[in-house]
């Protein structure tokens, strides 16, 4: 394949079956069984059942072909989003794939994965192709977003956006 055609979700687990060799689940997960929708039973963050529904999608240019897939899993909260930009401002020479990990909160996931791409684009360094120095500083861009407090409400709407497990199976 092409350089960067493997796309986002290489080497992200989309099966609740056994994880990779050398990787464990945490004993509590270990010790559950069963696939399907999860139920309202948790266990600490922990689902009684992993949620296995897969979101999936892919995509292609005349450069690039890729596709994703994500999946909730045991966790009680989906908290990844991710960024599959393949002509990122029209340009079908420069991509954007990414994936947002909310570290215990999807609202930060799912306001990066909106705001990420658009701030980009607005820096110097993105527009005179210097990307290393333009995602760095994006990823500081977004904490400064943060940290204003100008984002507290869609914030709260990204924390009532429903999980994957809270749908009826």
């Amino acid at each position: 394949g092409r350089r960067g055609s493997r796309g986002l979700g290489q080497g992200r687990g989309v099966s609740s079956g056994p994880a990779p060799r050398g990787r464990q689940r945490p004993r509590a997960e270990r010790a559950r069984s069963g696939s399907g929708a999860a139920s309202e039973a948790t266990m600490g963050v922990y689902l009684s059942r992993a949620c296995d529904e897969v979101e999936q999608g892919e995509g292609r240019t005349q450069q690039v072909s890729y596709a994703y897939g994500e999946m909730q899993g045991w966790r009680r909260n989906m908290e990844d989003a991710h960024i599959c930009d393949a002509s990122l401002a029209g340009d079908e020479d420069v991509s954007l794939f990414g994936v947002f990990d909310g570290h215990g909160g999807k609202e930060v996931a799912l306001f990066c994965q909106r705001h990420f791409a658009e701030e980009l684009r607005r820096l110097e360094a993105f527009q005179s192709a210097d990307y290393g120095e333009a995602l760095r500083r994006t990823f500081h861009r977004m904490d400064e977003m943060l940290e204003t407090g100008t984002f507290t409400s869609e914030l709260e709407e990204h924390r009532k956006v429903p999980n994957p497990s809270s749908r009826a199976p």
